[in-house]
């Protein structure tokens, strides 16, 4: 199944990797899970401008429940970075239907790195104020939500990230942790910080390396009670050597994960995967990875939600444990919807059944919304993978912008059907901060959610989350 060379690489890492979960933390977040008074936010990024073009992930990110309102910036942004003849029908805010595929799929494709300056933002501010002011009583409607809100959310996002520092947005996410300043401020907050190899996924975007970003995690997570996730991709196994030119002893993926699990207080705690990126999760190359997480308890976060992120690639050339198979539906959206389907998990747990997988984002808010009176498959199959295998969870990240997400979930929370019981035993609490920011008021989302759930705050945000650190299913 292995070849010689993964099969060594699995023989080191389970001889030099501690099964003791435990004995990974790192000693803030230790000596607050030794505390047992703390709530957990099972789901965050801190990642910064500097490890991703900061204006255009915004824009892919930037979301707002008035479609019509968001296809206005979404076109005014667009003429800021392609002026004039560079789009062939050239701009109209009025009547010129530009969707935000559209737009990202041509910024992508023109290459373009930008920037909104703060006079940018003001004069968007002056031109929808104009716009409003010239609409009959019909039109207004268009408009008639905080869209001064939406637009000052774009520039707070947009100052966060260029400050180019993890440390910096991790302080920003404790203003914006709920947990921490209003619902549970006598409980200390312990974060799952994931990391993204966006470097991989999206070549060309980052400034900051992907071990400097790598690194960078490692010492916040020293100063703070931030539990590390390694971000994995595939595509990593193919670098021999190193940026000096010094040869890996495996590979650029096998090296680095040897390098960051340490078992000596030092290390990463649990590993990250986003398929959307352009890879199967049952990728050959990540095989030994999954190998070696069971082996030793080690967690694993997968994103199974909606398609914003995601690769470009029209054709996605990966594999199913060695067997090619071929991506391309001609859409990107579709593409990333194939490969974040919660159904591909059933053949990596059919030969990792201990693994410990949380597949975050429970399908996402979209599923949720369409489960009023019937789960949607992508949630069912959650709920089978968790019946078939103790080691699966979800968290509920992302999914609280959605009032109508959070009702229809929350009513399969309360339920007493035994089908359902796995959703109260396996979920967790997880903001997906920041990615969650520009869509909406992230504060009041949150305290919607968490009084929502107010019974089950223990649950979600303590019970299921040390389980799943540290609950060993082998």
């Amino acid at each position: 199944m292995y070849t010689e060379e993964q099969n060594r690489f699995i023989v080191e890492a389970k001889a030099s990797i501690s099964k003791e979960p435990k004995s990974r933390l790192l000693e803030p977040a230790k000596n607050v899970i030794e505390s047992d008074n703390f709530v957990c936010d099972a789901h965050c990024h801190i990642f910064d401008g500097h490890c991703v073009d900061g204006t255009y992930f915004l824009v892919r990110l930037l979301d707002t429940q008035n479609k019509r309102f968001l296809r206005r910036v979404i076109r005014w942004i667009v003429r800021k970075v392609l002026p004039g003849g560079d789009y062939e029908k050239g701009f109209n805010l009025r009547n010129h239907d530009l969707s935000k595929d559209e737009a990202l799929e041509l910024i992508y494709k023109q290459n373009r790195k930008f920037d909104i300056t703060d006079a940018d933002l003001n004069e968007l501010f002056a031109e929808l104020d104009q716009e409003l002011k010239q609409m009959d009583s019909s039109e207004k409607e268009i408009m008639d939500f905080d869209f001064r809100g939406v637009v000052r959310r774009i520039k707070r996002v947009r100052n966060m990230l260029n400050q180019g520092e993890m440390k910096y947005v991790y302080q920003q996410f404790l203003i914006d942790a709920v947990t921490q300043t209003r619902i549970h401020e006598d409980k200390d907050l312990l974060t799952i910080v994931l990391g993204m190899d966006l470097e991989s996924g999206w070549e060309g975007s980052n400034i900051k390396p992907y071990k400097k970003q790598l690194d960078e995690l490692l010492e916040l997570s020293k100063e703070e009670p931030i539990i590390p996730f390694f971000p994995i991709h595939p595509k990593r196994v193919e670098l021999k050597k190193d940026v000096d030119g010094n040869p890996y002893k495996y590979n650029e993926l096998y090296d680095l994960f040897l390098e960051y699990f340490k078992d000596n207080q030092d290390g990463y705690f649990g590993v990250k995967l986003y398929p959307a990126l352009g890879y199967y999760p049952a990728h050959d190359t990540l095989a030994p990875i999954y190998e070696v997480c069971q082996a030793c308890n080690i967690p694993i976060t997968v994103h199974c939600g909606g398609e914003m992120i995601s690769t470009f690639k029209k054709r996605i050339e990966t594999n199913i444990f060695g067997k090619p198979v071929t991506v391309a539906t001609g859409k990107r959206k579709l593409n990333a919807r194939e490969l974040n389907d919660p159904d591909n998990w059933f053949v990596v747990m059919e030969k990792y059944e201990n693994l410990k997988v949380n597949l975050a984002h429970f399908g996402g808010s979209g599923a949720w919304e369409k489960s009023r009176d019937n789960l949607h498959q992508r949630i069912q199959d959650i709920i089978l993978l968790m019946e078939k295998y103790k080691g699966i969870y979800s968290d509920f990240s992302y999914n609280f912008n959605d009032d109508e997400a959070t009702r229809i979930f929350s009513n399969y929370m309360r339920s007493d059907a035994k089908k359902y019981s796995k959703i109260k035993e396996r979920t967790m609490y997880g903001t997906d901060y920041w990615v969650v920011l520009p869509q909406s008021n992230m504060i009041s989302d949150q305290e919607y959610f968490l009084d929502t759930l107010y019974e089950y705050n223990d649950v979600l945000l303590v019970d299921n989350v040390k389980s799943f650190l540290f609950d060993k299913t082998n």
